[in-house]
């Protein structure tokens, strides 16, 4: 197991940094380990039905629609601290490229012009639904959403444990 020293003094975009220099020390040797290759391919699918019924219930639509134009919304200025090294790390094993440059100054780092850049999102980013989106879909379609988001949520957790507990460090933390 390779050791790394820890990140040089932060920057904005610190911690997506280290998460890159990381995959690139790691990566292969993290893929590589089949209890943590299982657990993201589950990830994965997990993140997959989040997506679909997302898509199916006109989520990304109206998020997108919104996040980029409304100050303080979801996508707040500095959301993007809530994210952790490991958390971005798993995005980088899941092959999604992580920005370092905001495109919208006043919003997340990681929201784009459609909408979340991410494959694997923060708790916080999966679970909340703005009034307007809570009344158009109902309760019962809410609780439907909420049960995959957890799902998906608790699939990324299973891989969150494996890194920290292999590693054993406060690199991924």
């Amino acid at each position: 197991m390779k050791q790394l020293n820890a990140a040089a003094p932060k920057e904005r975009a610190h911690h997506v940094l280290q998460a890159c220099r990381l995959h690139d020390a790691l990566g292969a040797e993290i893929l590589a380990d089949p209890k943590i290759a299982l657990s993201l391919k589950a990830y994965r699918a997990a993140i997959e039905k989040t997506r679909t019924a997302f898509a199916k219930a006109g989520i990304f639509e109206a998020c997108s629609a919104c996040a980029a134009h409304v100050f303080g919304g979801c996508c707040f200025p500095d959301m993007e601290w809530n994210y952790t090294v490991t958390h971005l790390l798993i995005n980088r094993l899941l092959d999604c490229p992580l920005p370092t440059r905001h495109a919208y100054e006043d919003q997340c780092l990681f929201l784009g012009d459609t909408g979340c850049l991410l494959t694997a999102k923060n708790h916080f980013c999966l679970n909340y639904f703005c009034q307007d989106i809570q009344r158009k879909l109902g309760p019962a379609s809410m609780k439907a959403l909420l049960q995959v988001v957890g799902e998906e949520i608790m699939a990324g957790w299973q891989v969150e444990l494996l890194l920290i507990h292999k590693y054993r460090s406060d690199l991924f933390l």
